[in-house]
């Protein structure tokens, strides 16, 4: 099947670039990969550059036949046949860990990857260090569309200023790189930005960070702020309208909580570092937007408002790559628009957002105390792995820190950065806080800190 030469351009970028950057050639190495295969599968070649051995890749096909030809090529990979949600929760059973999912399916973001998303943050909570790729196609995807409107709404009633000033950057990017629709184009971003806080939610509540009546209010109150905007019924849709709603649906709330309710939310995990791309399918108004993302877990559960906030803040300071049908890499910086521009803006003219939409609907389920055990002895596992790792190669080399030794104190030095040389001195390694003195740590943890 022939391919556009943006998604070509794209793939590269994802494994000769991005992987690259964040993982390093020891990880690579013995780390395992969930790709997707398809036919024929052109992701391999990038994967033997890389020096990974093919019995570390993974592969989920739903197509009977795809998955024929994939047993028929005989590609030294391990192939399954079935649903990719599936497979995934399957994966929560043991203690098998993905160094990279690259999940590039057929299909909108909204139908294939968004019901996958909580086993991803399941996975990536046992093992952050997982470089994850997640797609969603442009251009016949009116339900991710409409998805999106209902997540501009629930973003401005958790921070107005700062959803506003982000959907003026992307729509303003778009624009720059000649995209149709940028205002659109920028709606399926914030249904992606959703799903990434909702599923974060949810996987929350499996491992006992947030309680599942939280959780289910806030799904709920959600639900009630887009029926205040379906109940209006306004036609077309301007962004100014859908702002008056949602502050009419939050002045509501102080009388009547049940209306809008945003409980209190304790988020255990977000997105640690992102990039956003975007590439031509050679197809006229048809583009395929691409996010590659590292989840960090968090030592303390952060609210629904700073997360938003937080995630808000870091995509619009996060460059857009884009690829064209040529393959040439065009970057859309860290433009500077005014929401202002945009308020008279139609975010929709169709009635079928009122008529025929049907939200698709998440629910929270209790907390799971295998999952957590899982969780933590795969954890455990990793702390006792680094150690032996650092006790073989020595952290103190004839008295004094070793490059090992080193990279750890100036990595605790930045770990916690509230700390003293002596508080942090208690949580080395006896091998290093029982030879070095504290003015040598002190050094090192100042130069820590200044990177």
């Amino acid at each position: 099947m022939k391919e556009s030469i943006g998604k070509a351009g794209c793939r590269e970028y994802f494994f000769a670039d991005t992987l690259l950057d964040w993982l390093s050639p020891e990880q690579i190495e013995q780390g395992n990969f969930l790709l997707l295969l398809g036919h024929p599968p052109r992701e391999l070649a990038y994967t033997d550059a890389l020096g990974l051995a093919r019995s570390h890749i993974f592969s989920v096909e739903r197509k009977e036949r795809m998955y024929l030809n994939q047993l028929e090529d005989q590609l030294g990979a391990n192939i399954y046949f079935g649903e990719l949600t599936a497979y995934l929760e399957s994966l929560l059973d043991g203690t098998q860990d993905f160094l990279v999912l690259n999940l590039d399916v057929e299909g909108s973001y909204h139908s294939q990857i968004d019901p996958s998303m909580t086993p991803i943050f399941l996975l990536c909570w046992r093992s952050p260090e997982t470089v994850i790729a997640t797609y969603s196609s442009v251009g016949r995807d009116t339900e991710t569309l409409w998805e999106g409107i209902r997540s501009l709404a629930i973003f401005l009633r958790l921070e107005k200023e700062q959803t506003l000033k982000t959907l003026a950057v992307l729509a303003y990017r778009y624009a720059e790189l000649g995209c149709g629709e940028p205002v659109n184009m920028a709606l399926r971003d914030f249904f992606w930005l959703r799903s990434q806080f909702e599923h974060a939610l949810m996987a929350s509540v499996l491992m006992g960070d947030t309680v599942r009546e939280a959780a289910q209010a806030w799904f709920d109150g959600g639900e009630a702020l887009w029926q205040a905007v379906v109940r209006f019924r306004r036609r077309p849709l301007r962004l100014t309208s859908l702002v008056e709603i949602v502050d009419l649906a939050a002045a509501a709330e102080s009388v009547s909580p049940e209306i809008v309710a945003l409980p209190a939310l304790g988020l255990g995990i977000e997105i640690g570092d992102l990039r956003h791309v975007l590439y031509d399918s050679n197809c006229r108004g048809l583009y395929q937007l691409g996010y590659f993302t590292r989840l960090r877990v968090l030592q303390q559960t952060t609210d629904q408002r700073e997360w938003a906030k937080s995630l808000l803040d870091k995509f619009t300071h996060t460059p857009l790559t884009y690829f064209d049908r040529r393959g040439a890499r065009h970057v859309a910086g860290l433009s500077i628009a005014e929401p202002e521009l945009l308020k008279e803006t139609i975010i929709s003219r169709d009635r079928g957002l009122y008529d025929s939409f049907k939200p698709r609907v998440l629910h929270p389920a209790a907390s799971s105390s295998r999952l957590i055990g899982v969780c933590q002895a795969a954890i455990a596992a990793r702390k006792e792995k680094e150690m032996a790792k650092r006790k073989r190669s020595g952290l103190v080399e004839n008295g004094n820190l070793s490059a090992e030794g080193k990279a750890l104190v100036q990595l605790a030095a930045r770990k916690w950065p509230g700390e003293t040389t002596a508080e942090i001195m208690r949580r080395l390694p006896a091998e290093i806080s029982g030879t070095i003195s504290e003015g040598v740590l002190r050094a090192h943890v100042a130069v820590g800190r200044r990177k």
